[in-house]
């Protein structure tokens, strides 16, 4: 039980660390997009 807890756990740490990645590269994009314009 406690393992599966664990397990769980790192693999929701490593998805919020992916989505959260993917949302810094989103607003670096609308950063760069709003300076040329």
């Amino acid at each position: 039980m406690g393992v599966l807890n664990e397990k769980r756990c790192k693999t929701l740490i490593y998805y919020n660390e992916q989505s959260s990645k993917k949302v810094t590269k989103t607003i670096n994009y609308f950063y760069f997009i709003i300076i040329i314009i």
